[in-house]
């Protein structure tokens, strides 16, 4: 991950073979909600394939149950996840 800590956002890089819309749609039929990098790119930059935490809004324990499940969402292979 990479942040500023005067942040309230941070960048998570995935791990392949993740690629970042399948992981968003992935932790939001979790109740997740993330943003692929796509969302930002400008003009004919080509987005990494990371997602946008954001963290200001929740409580401290509703952010630690989101991270544990965005990260065993990680290491899980996109075909087992998604096809529940």
């Amino acid at each position: 991950m990479r942040a500023d800590p005067r942040s309230y956002y941070c960048w998570w890089e995935l791990p392949p073979p993740w690629r970042a819309d399948t992981f968003v749609a992935a932790a939001a039929r979790h109740g997740i909600g993330v943003t692929p990098a796509a969302a930002f790119a400008v003009g004919d930059h080509r987005a990494p394939n990371a997602v946008r935490l954001g963290l200001a809004s929740p409580p401290a324990e509703t952010l630690d149950a989101a991270l544990a499940t965005l990260a065993r969402l990680a290491r899980s292979s996109p075909d087992d996840v998604l096809a529940d």
